[in-house]
């Protein structure tokens, strides 16, 4: 790839120059706002890419001497002008009804094989690529770990498993760390299975469930996310390897459970219904993330109950 992309002022070398900034793509979504917000807290230097020059709210109008920002498309040439010294890899594809596995292989794949060639040149030392456990896919295993294999994956799961053996390519060449998450949960959420429960409690709807006695974590607050990508980007762990790790909320309880916790934070009327088993439920284990990188979320309930909170508020 052409050097030239390293710098948009010509004649200058900024691999001479101090590499303290940290890009973050995928900057305009719910996960990326949320994490340039703590990143800039946390007193580090961000310059957030996005493909759309949309206000981001609660983050400066203009440049400063510790925020930029980038426009640009990951699936075309992108010239950073900035230092790098790592990257967060948020821009992605979601999940939303009507999209096309082309577009989640243009918007997963494609963007993260632009990031690897883009990080490649900038010579990051450390990448932190979020994915998620879509990626299993539909295993019997009643308990997911790094270790389950993907299993028929739908295309979304199938698109960021790629994009994990994308990140197995670049090995050796920086340390990447890939957590593997629920949907995440706080002030703006992408739609998900519990952002829907908590509407339907609001709006004192029936909420229907199934597998009522199944144990659930499968969920995570986006506060919990970004306090382990910042003890990550802290970490002086520097090994050039791939560390896979799956991310949820601890202390699983009942997916009957689940439900009455939101209709009782929520103050909500709703009936609760039980329509049975279906499909195959399935216990995150964390263990990993716990044990290997200190990772400490809330609890289940606690995640719930503050989801729940943030919601009534803004309403």
């Amino acid at each position: 790839m052409d050097e030239d992309r390293l710098s948009g002022i010509e004649g200058e070398n900024l691999m001479e120059k101090p590499r303290n900034w940290i890009l973050v793509t995928g900057a305009g979504g719910f996960v990326g706002q949320h994490c340039l917000r703590r990143l800039l807290e946390a007193g580090h230097k961000v310059v957030a890419l996005q493909r759309s020059p949309k206000s981001l709210p609660r983050l400066p109008i203009h440049d400063t001497d510790s925020f930029k920002r980038l426009e640009g498309d990951l699936t075309d040439q992108i010239t950073c002008p900035y230092p790098i010294d790592a990257i967060v890899h948020l821009a992605a594809q979601v999940v939303f009804p009507g999209i096309t596995a082309a577009q989640f292989s243009r918007g997963n794949i494609l963007s993260t094989i632009g990031m690897f060639e883009l990080a490649q040149t900038l010579a990051v030392s450390r990448l932190i690529m979020h994915s998620s456990i879509s990626v299993y896919g539909q295993p019997q295993s009643c308990r997911w770990s790094e270790s389950t294999p993907s299993t028929a994956p739908f295309p979304y799961g199938a698109s960021k498993y790629v994009c994990e053996q994308v990140a197995a390519d670049y090995a050796g060449k920086m340390r990447i760390v890939v957590p593997r998450t629920p949907g995440i949960i706080g002030q703006g959420a992408n739609p998900n299975w519990i952002t829907t429960l908590v509407d339907r409690a609001i709006g004192n709807q029936t909420i229907r469930i199934h597998n009522a006695d199944a144990a659930f974590n499968s969920t995570l607050h986006v506060d919990d996310y970004c306090d382990f990508v910042l003890a990550e980007l802290a970490s002086e762990e520097t090994n050039p390897v791939v560390e896979i790790v799956n991310l949820a909320a601890k202390d699983p309880i009942p997916v009957a459970d689940v439900a009455t916790t939101i209709v009782r934070q929520a103050s909500s009327q709703s009936q609760i219904v039980d329509n049975g088993p279906a499909g195959s439920p399935a216990i995150v284990d964390i263990g990993k993330a716990k044990s290997n990188f200190g990772f400490n979320p809330m609890s289940v309930e606690e995640t719930l109950k503050r989801y729940v909170q943030e919601v009534t508020r803004r309403s």
